[in-house]
């Protein structure tokens, strides 16, 4: 006969783990795109998931100075051939997979600039990774480079002409006019030195 205990059960604690990490441009011209890979290390089982949370911050730009960030992590996602699947809920991007010993390719976004004709300052955002987990329980934590400063390079320039548009006459006396023509808008303040020549005096 069997006394006490006939069956035992034994807890496998995984000590694989996975980690996520970002790369991509230092730099994009205005009016291009910067491209960014997004990687998972790892082997997973059928089933296992991994998330993170992507975010842009701006530092000197705005909005309006780049395309929907959102929209281009959810094309690059669209766009993904696996293994495994990515989803995007808000700014959780999360890889589940689909086979025993699958790991993820690395998901490629392309975020364009937006070409505004201004004469400007270089602008610099940042897209970095966070808050890092697992629904199904998988070691999963930050590893490598988790954020990436982007600056935009302007391509704009502006140049200043004169023309002579009205001339003076000592009877009355009215005065000569010159105007000062700057050939596209800046955003910043434009400051010109000027000489007065000729065989006129004051």
């Amino acid at each position: 006969s069997i006394g006490g205990a006939s069956t035992a059960v034994i807890n496998l604690l995984d000590d694989d783990g996975a980690s996520w990490s970002i790369s991509g441009d230092a730099t994009v011209v205005e009016g291009a795109s910067a491209s960014y890979a997004v990687s998972l290390s790892g082997s997973f089982q059928n089933g296992e998931a991994a998330s993170v949370d992507l975010s842009l911050a701006d530092v000197d730009t705005t909005s309006s100075d780049y395309a929907d960030f959102s929209a281009a992590v959810s094309a690059a996602v669209a766009a993904y051939s696996g293994p495994g699947n990515y989803s995007l809920v808000g700014s959780t991007l999360a890889w589940t997979a689909t086979a025993d010993g699958q790991t993820p390719a690395p998901l490629t976004i392309s975020l364009g600039t937006i070409d505004d004709g201004t004469v400007e300052a270089n602008e610099v955002y940042t897209i970095s990774l966070s808050s890092p987990g697992s629904s199904t329980g998988a070691s999963v934590s930050l590893g490598g480079s988790t954020s990436v400063t982007t600056t935009i390079t302007d391509n704009d320039a502006a140049t200043v002409t004169i023309a002579a548009t009205a001339d003076g006459n000592e009877t009355g006396p009215s005065p000569g006019q010159f105007t000062v023509t700057l050939s596209t808008t800046s955003a910043t303040d434009t400051v010109i030195d000027y000489v007065v020549a000729g065989s006129a005096s004051s």
